[in-house]
């Protein structure tokens, strides 16, 4: 992710920070201060954990336009809920309104020790870099947030659906 410094993240929770060594399609990861180990096998498009395939991810930040388009949704947002009525619109030339979605994706982050919430909404400025989506809203209010795509999106001009933290959102 933009901006992740792994000396600070390892100060703050070495349990969940280690190492890894590559041999071959083997891939060994050491976490929790060494008391954790597994190891992995590298296939075409993903890994294999303890007899678990993971999919690795697309970075929506190496498409050919990088750029979202379109009005998001959460997923899971049944008709009639207040989250139904929350979205996000993008525009290829790197504009975005935030119709109080974000506040449901991350609803707090820490700022130099410091607990700050979301705002209700805005409009402003977006950019994709290394699997992180960077919002800089019109009051100069910034925030990063970790986004992935379906590899098979990759080649599409705008993907269908990207990945927020946690949260699948879907292009209406």
């Amino acid at each position: 992710m933009a901006g992740f410094d792994i000396r600070r993240a390892a100060q703050t929770n070495p349990e969940s920070c280690g190492t890894y060594q590559m041999n071959g399609d083997q891939v060994s990861i050491v976490v929790d201060r060494g008391t954790y180990r597994v190891l992995a096998v590298r296939r075409p498009g993903g890994l294999t954990f303890e007899d678990r395939p993971y999919l690795l991810q697309g970075d929506p930040a190496k498409t050919a336009t990088h750029a979202l388009e379109g009005v998001f949704v959460r997923a899971d947002a049944r008709p009639g809920e207040d989250l139904a009525r929350k979205f996000i619109r993008f525009t290829r030339d790197g504009q975005f309104m935030d119709q109080g979605i974000v506040q449901t994706l991350g609803s707090t982050e820490i700022v130099n020790g410091n607990l700050q919430f979301e705002r209700p909404g805005g409009a402003g400025t977006y950019r994709l870099s290394l699997y992180t989506l960077i919002l800089r809203y019109s009051d100069g209010y910034q925030r990063q947030l970790p986004v992935t795509i379906k590899p098979a999106e990759m080649d599409k001009p705008s993907p269908s659906e990207i990945y927020v933290n946690t949260y699948t959102l879907v292009r209406r």
